[in-house]
């Protein structure tokens, strides 16, 4: 298993259906995007963490979309593998109805969360669209500039992926599906 350095906050990822990249909605079959959790090595801790890994048949690869290593939610019984466990399905329900075009931020009553959405004109997040909560004091913006941290790494002259309206990021799911460092089985 290769030892991947855990992104700071979070990763995440979001994918455009286009006619030039195949379907990303999901099937039985594993010729498409399907997410599950998997215990990933952190070698910060020196263990193994839940992580949400997106597999991406076009790469024949893995992809980390999220590290579930804060302890912040654990008081209320949310640890890291519950969280993997409840929201990894979010990420495919949501891929299989069209609607993890992007990601983006927003806040669900009095907490920042993360939330998919099927365009970059003004959707917000609501509780129908959230993939996740963030800590109360968490940027939205931070989280997703993480994402794109992951992206750089790619190195070249590749653009910048996140693409904005206003000041709300949207990230492309599938620009990081297609580019993300991925992870060996």
């Amino acid at each position: 298993m290769m030892k991947l350095k855990p992104v700071l906050g979070i990763a995440l990822a979001t994918a455009i259906i286009t006619a030039a990249i195949p379907s990303f909605s999901q099937s039985a079959s594993e010729d498409r995007v399907s997410f599950f959790c998997k215990a990933m090595f952190d070698s910060a801790a020196g263990s193994e963490i839940p992580a949400t890994i997106a597999w991406v048949p076009q790469r024949n690869q893995n992809v980390p979309i999220i590290y579930w290593k804060s302890a912040h939610f654990e008081e209320a019984g949310w640890d890291g593998q519950r969280r993997c466990e409840e929201v990894t399905p979010k990420f495919q329900t949501f891929l299989d109805n069209n609607r993890l075009n992007y990601l983006t931020h927003g806040k669900v009553g009095a907490y920042p969360v993360i939330c998919a959405v099927g365009t970059q004109n003004g959707e917000t997040c609501n509780a129908e669209n959230q993939l996740f909560q963030l800590k109360r004091e968490a940027d939205g913006d931070d989280a997703l500039k993480s994402l794109m941290d992951i992206l750089e790494r790619r190195g070249g002259d590749a653009p910048p992926l996140y693409q904005s309206s206003g000041s709300q990021i949207y990230v492309p799911m599938n620009e990081f599906l297609l580019n993300a460092p991925a992870v060996e089985d």
